[in-house]
């Protein structure tokens, strides 16, 4: 859900939103995906995704992926 938000919203590309997708449900603690569906685990999955990006795009990824790590904060 939360994923698909942030494609709606176009804090994602739709390309990037599967990617992300594919990394999450792999669920490979080497890329620090595991677990169930949280918000953690989406923020991990931003991460580990940024990690192939070009730099510009990876500091945006990143800036997503703390924006929700302040969420799972509150929560």
């Amino acid at each position: 859900k939360e994923l698909k938000n942030l494609v709606q919203k176009g804090a994602l590309l739709k390309n990037e939103g599967r990617e992300v997708e594919k990394l999450l449900m792999n669920n490979n603690p080497d890329d620090g995906v595991t677990g169930g569906a949280t918000l953690w685990k989406l923020t991990q999955g931003i991460t580990a995704f940024a990690r192939e990006q070009q730099p510009e795009r990876c500091r945006e990824l990143h800036e997503i992926s703390g924006q929700l790590m302040n969420r799972v904060k509150i929560n």
